[in-house]
């Protein structure tokens, strides 16, 4: 999330929009936060995390939720294209973390691993 940024941004369809670390935090956390505060308005929610994603772990969730097989053999951990660039406020962490804990992730994250 973090320096995906800074690489989307310099697309030329996004060259007039003013953005820094801390509007894009806010921006992340605001999409997030409504998400999880207006979850289930219908069809089927399976949050899931990244690392879920590449280690397998999520396929099942992912799987029933679709009624079919999902095929792991897709993620490569060498196109991981965030890594941390700074701090986050109190409320992006927070909201990372409800995330975490609906994805039902057991290892606990900070905001700022990924």
């Amino acid at each position: 999330m973090y320096l995906r940024r800074a690489k989307e941004c310099q697309q030329p369809y996004l060259a007039g929009i003013p953005m820094d670390y801390e509007r894009a935090i806010e921006i992340w956390t605001q999409t997030y936060r409504h998400g999880l505060d207006h979850p289930r308005r219908g069809g089927t929610w399976v949050f899931v995390h990244y690392d879920q994603v590449l280690d397998g772990s999520a396929a099942a969730r992912l799987g029933n939720a679709l009624g079919a097989p999902v095929n792991t053999n897709f993620a490569d951990t060498a196109l991981r294209r965030s890594s941390p660039a700074g701090p986050v406020s109190a409320d992006a962490e927070e909201v990372y973390r409800q995330l975490c804990g609906w994805a039902d992730l057991r290892r606990a994250h900070t905001a700022i691993e990924h």
